[in-house]
């Protein structure tokens, strides 16, 4: 028999598809609520295998002992809300296997009828087969780091408000401190607007407070600071000033409670560690992750605490730097059939980390590193956004790999890319010449 050259479209491995399998024999399924939880376990391990229970913690203690007594070991719940946090933690605690699952993947099977009961049910019967994919949730410590960390965003983004409120009525007033100052909650612009609450409305008084690094010159200055004060702006613009340093002490306060967080965490992980010794916050980032994650273009302290609170420590919960990128769904979303390509839609809804990948990537735009020539390049090609994402997947493919691998950064530079780019150009000019039956010949400089 003749040796048939396989195509390049033929699979390597033959697809065999067998029958369904119980997976998980001893498996439980829990519809979640507000007011009550279902559970329903498998038919083998008890005769009432579904049973509603409160939400009430000695309730979901309850739920905990019914389980054990089932001999159940691997329980499947969907994401609703906020509900499952404390039986999910509880659970967990006890030492149930715990698969959070996405809801969406619950409805689009097909088969199931909509009763709070059945729902239970379901989940237990799609979980035995193993047709549910349990969802990312960090250990306890880093839960606690996401918590805080995400609060700590909130509590920025409501300052922010408190901002663009103090810029507008300093509009109102025509007092045009936004012109002359990059940013009027600096200390110049922060003494001049208590300088204004406590009565001084006076410019040439106003103009003391003027430091010497304000590029305005102190004719423009001084007429910014011309205005009409009129008491009820004045008297708006103070509580805003009072709400805005209330949320820059409790972001402080959050920063020290991180920072102690992050000692908390080092100490579990290292047995020989010295309190005596006092490290910056830099320091304790390369002793918890094992490498210094700051060398990557883009990420400071801040971004690399809010993606460890989003992403854990351990990437082995993830096979390769593929799969995390397709988990942040920073990949494409090619969808195809027949050989064409159906849809390249990209999902709306990214998780948090990936989020903050694109904002690390966009801080790059004017960067003189390979990520930065990398983004530059990606923008010329195609528009920014898609660029944009390109380069958060670079990033934190490079990012998997490090603290993975436990390995350095190379930074290669924008003259490398550069020169990467001009290589491939060249090689493919080459190989276009030689099929048409040219010679490319290099130009004497």
């Amino acid at each position: 028999m003749e040796n048939v050259k396989k195509s390049r479209n033929t699979v390597k491995k033959n697809v065999v598809f067998n029958g369904l399998s119980v997976k998980n024999p001893n498996s439980a399924g829990i519809d979640l609520g507000s007011k009550d939880h279902w559970v329903a376990v498998s038919p083998h391990l008890a005769k009432d295998h579904i049973k509603r229970f409160p939400t009430f913690t000695c309730n979901l203690h309850d739920i905990s002992n019914w389980l054990k007594k089932c001999n159940v070991d691997s329980v499947a719940m969907e994401s609703t809300g906020i509900y499952w946090i404390p039986l999910y933690e509880l659970l967990e605690k006890d030492g149930f296997d715990v698969n959070l699952c996405n809801a969406q993947h619950v409805k689009n099977l097909p088969g199931r009828q909509k009763t709070d009961a059945k729902d239970c049910a379901w989940i237990q019967k799609l979980h035995s087969f193993g047709l549910l994919t349990a969802s990312f949730v960090p250990k306890l410590d880093i839960l606690a780091l996401r918590t805080l960390m995400r609060y700590r965003e909130r509590l920025q983004s409501e300052n922010s408000r408190h901002i663009l409120r103090m810029q507008k009525i300093l509009t109102q007033m025509n007092v045009l401190l936004p012109k002359v100052l990059s940013d009027i909650t600096g200390k110049t612009g922060t003494d001049i607007m208590k300088a204004i609450i406590s009565g001084k409305t006076d410019p040439e008084y106003l103009m003391q407070f003027k430091n010497k690094q304000v590029k305005a010159s102190d004719e423009n200055f001084l007429k910014a600071l011309n205005g009409n004060y009129q008491y009820f702006y004045i008297k708006i613009l103070s509580y805003e000033l009072i709400h805005y340093e209330y949320f820059v002490e409790e972001i402080e306060k959050i920063d020290k409670e991180v920072s102690s967080l992050l000692t908390i965490m080092i100490k579990s992980e290292n047995d020989d560690y010295d309190d005596s010794i006092i490290f910056t916050e830099a320091e304790k980032l390369i002793s918890l992750t094992g490498v210094d994650l700051t060398q990557i273009p883009g990420l400071d302290i801040l971004s690399i605490r809010k993606l460890i609170g989003e992403t854990g420590l351990d990437m082995s919960k993830w096979k390769d730097a593929k799969h995390f990128a397709s988990w942040l769904k920073l990949s494409p979303n090619s969808r195809i059939s027949g050989g064409k390509i159906l849809s390249n839609n990209k999902s709306r809804k990214k998780p948090k980390a990936a989020i903050y990948f694109r904002m690390c990537a966009g801080s790059l735009r004017n960067s003189k590193t390979y990520l930065g020539g990398f983004l530059r390049r990606k923008t010329a090609q195609t528009d920014y956004t898609n660029a944009l994402t390109a380069t958060a997947r670079k990033i934190a493919v490079i990012y998997y790999n490090m603290l993975k691998d436990k390995s350095s950064y190379i930074e290669l530079g924008n003259d490398y890319y550069e020169k990467q780019h001009s290589e491939r150009v060249t090689r493919n000019l080459r190989k276009s010449a030689e099929r048409l039956g040219f010679t490319l010949v290099k130009k004497d400089e």
